[in-house]
């Protein structure tokens, strides 16, 4: 709360279901917000004691899906689209000591490490390789 307080100029969603149906993946972005200083954040709670690469990967893998068909209710309605880019992810994760945002604002890099796993993971399964 104080974090927001401090932070955040507005909550832009919460619980919002995205797809891309030409990847094949969707998911439920936690929260979005743009912040004070104008930018729009992506936001992920995780239950881990520090964020990770992958954290920040799958926020990259929400921000293709929402910039590219909007935000969804959980019966498939669209509810929202994005009316600037996002150019901040942000992960809280709550299991540590401290509850802080960790930040990437390297989004560029991030989406197209997303887009790059989903090609060796598809490419993985095509082959049946499983060692």
């Amino acid at each position: 709360i104080d974090w927001a307080k401090e932070n955040v100029k507005k909550f832009l969603w919460s619980e919002m279901n995205c797809f891309d149906e030409i990847n094949f993946v969707g998911g439920m972005i936690d929260s979005g917000a743009e912040l004070k200083d104008g930018t729009f954040a992506l936001i992920d709670f995780k239950s881990a004691k520090e964020a990770y690469f992958n954290h920040f990967v799958q926020c990259a893998g929400y921000d293709l899906q929402l910039s590219k068909n909007g935000g969804y209710s959980a019966d498939g309605q669209k509810i929202f689209i994005l009316e600037k880019p996002i150019t901040k992810y942000l992960v809280f994760p709550f299991g540590g000591k401290e509850l802080k945002a960790w930040e990437q604002i390297d989004i560029a890099q991030l989406k197209r490490a997303f887009e790059g796993l989903v090609i060796v993971y598809r490419v993985k399964g095509l082959l049946n390789y499983n060692h």
